[in-house]
């Protein structure tokens, strides 16, 4: 269990196109399974963001209801070409569903711990983390 954790799973969202890859086996070796609830985001058809917010969908609801019911999250992605899987992308961009959209459950998700997991075959892993750097300023975690 980590730090401050009582009793409540992990929850490790994984945004890679290969649910068996790299960044599954860290996942794997970093937070036990009897401690952990796993979302692998291929296994889920949710939408893109949309300006509108039109993007209503079942799928995403799900995901995010699951979010704010956990302490400590972890999305795990590997870097592809500089950034983070579009898979990841598009859950971090239907996030501001919950500053929009869904305010209340957005504001849930306060005090939360949110951290990042990436693998990369690049020793420098260059500036997949500037993506996440300024969520917590969006949603508070």
């Amino acid at each position: 269990m980590m730090p401050g954790n009582p009793g409540s799973p992990i929850l490790v969202i994984l945004g890679s196109s290969r649910s068996r890859g790299n960044t599954r086996m860290l996942v794997d070796a970093a937070f036990p399974k009897s401690n952990r609830r796993l979302i692998d985001l291929g296994s889920h058809a949710f939408s893109e963001y949309g300006y509108t917010c039109a993007n209503h969908d079942e799928a995403f609801a799900e995901l995010a209801d699951v979010l704010v019911s956990h302490q400590w999250v972890v999305l795990a992605t590997p870097v592809y070409w500089y950034t983070t899987s579009a898979t990841m992308k598009r859950f971090v961009d239907r996030l501001s569903d919950l500053v929009t959209i869904r305010k209340s459950l957005g504001r849930a998700l306060a005090g939360r711990r949110l951290y990042v997991v990436a693998t990369s075959a690049d020793p420098a892993l260059p500036t997949a983390s500037n993506r996440f750097s300024n969520l917590h300023r969006n949603i508070s975690v």
